[in-house]
């Protein structure tokens, strides 16, 4: 009988020579010896990855890294980036941000008293800020211009100014016609007019925007 460890698969126990040895139950050499056998014997256990396999030392870390390893798809690269596990290497600075949306507290201009309750808040798109406004209630006027400072400043673009229409009231009645919202380059506040046209408020009653939304680059 060869040693164990220079078992050749001739050697390795065919299916009729391990039934005597597991009908002596307590017979602890030979089931330890068997189990030997199996183990070391060349080729006993094949399976297709068995060559990449016997490259490890077989510790957990080693064994769940071929694993991984042997997980591949063609658009693993892209959903890398989405989950967010990374090589390191990959350029993410021309992918867009959306943060979160935060309230301000503006400062209001064109009103003895000004419009009360109401949400402001903002949220950063990139290199844009997004603002939302409602106003829910009227102020009461007492100019022909009407302002509301931004959350963060615009940019300056020579040129630019960022438009939006909008929902407003004035002299105590809502106006058919959109309301006009405007943010100049480098500017700090939204300028609002009662239509497109720029037409200014009325200096008395009640006045409002009910509700705008707009986008501008900011810095």
């Amino acid at each position: 009988m060869p040693r164990i460890n220079a078992l050749t698969p001739e050697d390795v126990p065919s299916l009729d020579d391990l039934v005597p040895l597991f009908d002596v139950a307590t017979d602890t050499t030979k089931r330890t010896s068997l189990a030997l056998a199996l183990e070391l014997a060349p080729d006993a256990h094949t399976h297709v990855n068995k060559s990449l396999l016997d490259t490890y030392t077989q510790t957990e870390v080693n064994l769940a890294d071929t694993v991984a390893k042997k997980h591949t798809h063609a658009n693993m690269a892209a959903l890398d980036l989405i989950s967010g596990i990374n090589t390191g290497d990959q350029d993410l600075s021309g992918y867009m941000t959306v943060g979160a949306w935060q309230t301000w507290s503006p400062t209001i201009t064109g009103f003895s008293a000004n419009p009360t309750g109401g949400i402001y808040r903002y949220r950063t798109i990139g290199g844009e800020t997004e603002i939302e406004i409602r106003q829910p209630n009227d102020g009461t006027s007492n100019a022909t211009t009407f302002t509301i400072s931004l959350p963060v400043a615009a940019a300056t673009i020579t040129d630019m100014v960022w438009q939006e229409t909008c929902r407003v009231k004035n002299n105590g009645t809502f106006v058919a016609a959109p309301g006009y919202a405007s943010i100049t380059s480098g500017g700090t506040v939204i300028d609002l007019f009662i239509n497109t046209g720029t037409t200014a408020w009325g200096a008395a009653s009640g006045k409002r925007v009910d509700y705008l939304r707009m986008k501008y680059v900011s810095v």
